[in-house]
């Protein structure tokens, strides 16, 4: 092996794809409403908590969301995520308790409930769920359609943990485009003239690469950010 490339080798390795694609990265105005949910021999109700005291069966519920168009008007679905107050338990953990209660306690405080439900500029990331249906899975829910085998795509359930806030929304706009300076060249396709993150037209490219087209629209034509742009245009970026 004389005349085997260490040197190359060791660039190669050193430039090695990262497995898997982390968690989506979000900028905005977030607001949380809070509910009340009862159940009652098998039904559910929802209200808006009004101060009241709860009764047996019922418990709060964290209704997020945010115009994700405000910073980026590509982004025309908002983003919307609901979290159950419950507690991590010997038998069982919660969203609330592993994710999203610790990261809004780390951001805002203590007083994080009085602030996040008046409105916050905030970055936050997706993080994987840690519930468990019956059978031992994470929770999440199964596409609408099958794929060309037959097969129905599992998408997992993610809630918002928070990385940080910002004192105005000058501040926040600043933040992400820093963020994503480096990740969104100026590339732009179609007739609006939008720009396609470098991340997402990466992600779209392993999924080629891996899958071939169909397979990969299938996988991700569902699922945002990604059905928030038009499939061929994507396609044509990852090209």
């Amino acid at each position: 092996m004389s005349d085997f490339d260490f040197d190359l080798l060791q660039e190669m390795v050193d430039e090695a794809p990262v497995a898997g694609f982390g968690p989506q990265r979000n900028f905005g105005k977030m607001v949380a409403s809070v509910t009340v949910v009862h159940w009652d021999n098998g039904k559910v109700t929802e209200t808006p908590f009004t101060n009241q005291k709860l009764s047996n069966g019922e418990y709060l519920r964290l209704n997020f969301e945010s115009d994700l168009a405000e910073f980026n008007p590509v982004l025309t679905k908002g983003y919307a995520r609901r979290v159950d107050v419950k507690k991590s338990g010997n038998k069982a953990k919660t969203d609330f308790s592993e994710t999203v209660e610790p990261s809004l306690k780390t951001v805002l405080g203590k007083d994080w409930a009085k602030r996040i439900t008046k409105g916050v500029y905030a970055e936050w990331e997706d993080a994987e769920t840690v519930e468990t249906n019956r059978q031992g899975e994470l929770k999440g829910w199964d596409s609408k359609t099958a794929d060309a085998n037959g097969n129905f795509k599992h998408y997992t359930n993610t809630v918002p943990r928070f990385l940080r806030v910002f004192k105005s929304k000058a501040e926040c706009e600043a933040a992400r485009a820093e963020r994503f300076a480096k990740k969104e060249p100026d590339l732009s396709f179609g007739d609006d003239g939008t720009s396609i993150p470098a991340d997402v037209i990466n992600n779209v490219k392993a999924f080629l690469s891996s899958v071939g087209v169909d397979q990969a629209k299938a996988l991700l034509g569902e699922q945002a950010p990604y059905n928030s742009y038009d499939w061929d245009e994507l396609v044509k970026a990852a090209s």
